[in-house]
């Protein structure tokens, strides 16, 4: 340790000496940035139609029935918006009908963040977010969600099988320890 500070000293010595003595101050802030990195969408696609008791009482009825959709075209979910948002699309829906989307965010920043899920239910789609704020540590830190999208019954003005979609918006701020 005391060589260390010898050559210090010289090298103080020696600027001070040549009048070429520069001391630079750096001072460096880090960047936030966080992205859902990835998404999938697992629908359950069963139906179950209530069937209204015929009047003939030695008939057995169920109440409910289990039937799988078929010819629907599949419900997506993308990333846009450079990762700050996802588009889901669900074709086909009906009452009853739900999804689960789930999602992974990376921090490409150097600043850990707190990240809160924006909830966008409406009167026909309820939307449930397992854990609606994270934390995610900084330098590629990631972290991995569950949404849960369920379709409400569908008022008689709508049509059943139609296409709904919606976005799914993050905000984030900067972790600090004391909160």
């Amino acid at each position: 340790i005391i060589t260390l500070e010898n050559i210090n000293i010289a090298a103080i010595g020696y600027g001070s000496w040549q009048k070429d003595l520069k001391i630079i101050n750096v001072i460096s802030t880090g960047s936030i940035d966080p992205v859902f990195s990835s998404c999938e969408i697992v629908e359950d696609r069963t139906i179950i139609e209530d069937r209204i008791p015929e009047a003939n009482p030695e008939e057995s009825v169920d109440s409910g029935t289990e039937m799988e959709a078929t010819e629907i075209e599949g419900s997506t979910v993308e990333i846009t918006n450079g990762g700050k948002s996802m588009y889901i699309c669900i074709n086909g829906a009906y009452p009853g009908y739900s999804a689960d989307i789930n999602y992974t965010i990376k921090n490409n920043g150097s600043i850990p963040v707190i990240c809160t899920i924006n909830t966008p239910s409406t009167d026909l789609i309820i939307v449930d977010i397992e854990e609606s704020e994270m934390y995610i540590n900084g330098n590629g830190g990631s972290n991995y969600g569950c949404i849960k999208v369920i379709i409400n019954d569908i008022p008689e003005e709508f049509d059943v099988e139609q296409e709904y979609s919606l976005t799914v918006d993050m905000n984030f701020r900067q972790y600090n320890i004391i909160e």
